[in-house]
């Protein structure tokens, strides 16, 4: 069984966000939460027919050493963690785009030329990304992602 601290962790090397950092610093069980959401929301753009991404929560039958108490139902590949903790990375993009979009909508009123063409760059590349990301699962070779 692959803890879901594997994604995990492969997620938050990609990543830096001072709101993430300060929710683990202040409150690590809402941070343990935030990212097993994460992991969870990240499954349904994972499209492959080789890898089974069932999981269970273990409750306190978990190891010592890992912060979440869910796990894979079987062991996963470095390859199918790197993937899963790109779409974590997409998702987590997807949701700044959002909390972005609603502080414009806010912010209307005033002259934000520069920063809406940086948000607008932001949200293409993102875009591009998404598009990547989701193809990831699909182009993997099958015996990549097969168990073994």
């Amino acid at each position: 069984m692959t803890s879901f601290d594997k994604p995990i962790d492969a997620f938050l090397i990609r990543v830096q966000d001072y709101r993430l950092d300060n929710l683990r610093n202040n409150n690590i069980n809402a941070f343990i939460k935030f990212l097993n959401g994460l992991v969870i929301s990240s499954l349904d753009l994972f499209d492959s027919e080789y890898v089974n991404l069932d999981y269970t929560d273990m409750g306190d039958e978990k190891e010592e050493t890992d912060l979440s108490s869910y796990y894979f139902n079987n062991d996963l590949s470095s390859k199918v963690i790197s993937i899963i903790a790109h779409i974590m990375q997409y998702r987590w993009v997807e949701r700044e785009i959002n909390d972005i979009r609603a502080m414009n909508e806010k912010l209307k009123t005033r002259d934000f030329t520069v920063v809406n063409k940086r948000f607008d760059a932001f949200e293409k590349a993102a875009e591009s990304a998404g598009i990547a990301v989701k193809e990831i699962g699909k182009s993997a070779s099958a015996k990549e992602l097969r168990q073994e």
